[in-house]
């Protein structure tokens, strides 16, 4: 490679990191709805300024999400990974929880 293909690459890369960091600082918003859909059907929508202890029941077992604070968690789960739980709290729009073994999604609009 020459001089100019070194300068090229590492051009490319400069704007590449420069877009990332930008598309990722700028969209961190807060979101304000919760949006929690069990096997392809929405639950319900619910807010992140209430706090709220709700148990997701299906035939493929319980989930216990909590909001508080503007976060939301799965706090309890029967599954047998607890990915859910694990995921931890989240608050900004586009941030989901999945537990993939009882076909639950947690997202924040």
């Amino acid at each position: 490679m020459k001089k100019k293909d070194f300068i090229f690459v590492g051009c490319v890369l400069l704007v590449a990191c420069i877009c990332f960091l930008l598309l990722t600082y700028m969209s961190n918003e807060k979101g304000n709805v919760v949006r929690v859909t069990l096997d392809g059907n929405l639950q319900g929508e619910y807010s992140l300024s209430e706090e709220t202890s709700l148990d997701i029941l299906s035939e493929y077992g319980y989930n216990r999400m909590y909001i508080n604070d503007g976060h939301v968690e799965v706090t309890e789960a029967d599954c047998a990974d607890h990915i859910c739980e694990k995921t931890g709290r989240i608050s900004e729009k586009g941030e989901v929880i999945c537990c993939l073994p009882h076909k639950l999604i947690i997202e924040i609009q």
